[in-house]
């Protein structure tokens, strides 16, 4: 991890790259939550028996639906911390190009014979 001193380079076919694998790991996370959605439904249709749900598959039926909570849980956890990560990034960011700007600024100022700020 670079200090808060060193400035960041940004290369668009990295940053690209990685956002689309990161919308893959998203997109692939969203399609087990849906399974084991679909499988605890399935699960439990199969395991009526008069309308009642047998005690082995209920147990069955509740271990997937607790999975597909968890994994819709962790879904929305590991959304909210890369976006908290791409805020920090975009400041960092934002911060070099304002640094950036502060030096080109000064030695500008020293190029014309002034004094810098």
């Amino acid at each position: 991890m670079s200090s808060p001193e060193q400035s960041i380079q940004l290369d668009d076919d990295v940053a690209g790259a990685a956002a689309g694998e990161l919308l893959g790991v998203a997109t692939r996370v969203v399609e087990m939550k849906k399974r084991f959605v679909e499988a605890a439904e399935a699960f439990e249709a199969d395991a009526r028996l008069d309308g009642d749900v047998m005690p082995a598959s209920k147990a069955t039926v509740d271990f997937f639906k607790k999975a597909a909570s968890e994994a819709g849980s962790n879904l929305v956890d590991s959304s909210d911390k890369l976006e908290q990560i791409g805020n920090a990034i975009n400041g960092r960011i934002a911060e070099g190009q304002f640094e950036q700007a502060q030096t080109v600024s000064e030695v500008g100022a020293v190029d014309s014979g002034g004094t810098p700020r």
